[in-house]
């Protein structure tokens, strides 16, 4: 186990150390990295989920939307939850138009069609 050795002098230089004597360093067990790094993946797990059924629940009700609609209602179906950036939204679409949730309209790549 790794701890962060913060002088109570300021401005000094942080460290990190594992000594049982810290002369006059605060000793605070840090975050670890792989912890951090698990939970933002499971964040974005559960964000790309949500947009991916905000897009098909929207998709299914209207049948046929413009992609800027498509983008304005899914922002707000997911807001009070957080808020997406339209390329978060964009490569949603793509992945749905992959496993055939969704097409672009034949002669027109700005509108969507939802594919029963």
């Amino acid at each position: 186990m790794s701890f962060l050795l913060v002088s109570s002098r300021w401005p000094r230089e942080p460290y990190l150390g594992n000594t049982p004597n810290n002369d006059g360093y605060l000793r605070v067990q840090t975050i670890q990295v792989e912890e951090a790094q698990h939970a933002a993946q499971a964040i974005d797990f559960n964000r790309e989920a949500s947009l991916d059924a905000a897009i098909v629940r929207i998709m299914k009700a209207k049948k046929t939307l413009g992609n800027t609609e498509l983008i304005n209602l899914t922002i707000d179906a997911v807001k009070k939850h957080f808020t997406p950036q339209p390329a978060d939204i964009k490569a949603r679409l793509e992945s749905l138009m992959e496993r055939d949730f969704v097409k672009r309209k034949e002669g027109n790549v700005r509108i969507w069609e939802y594919v029963a």
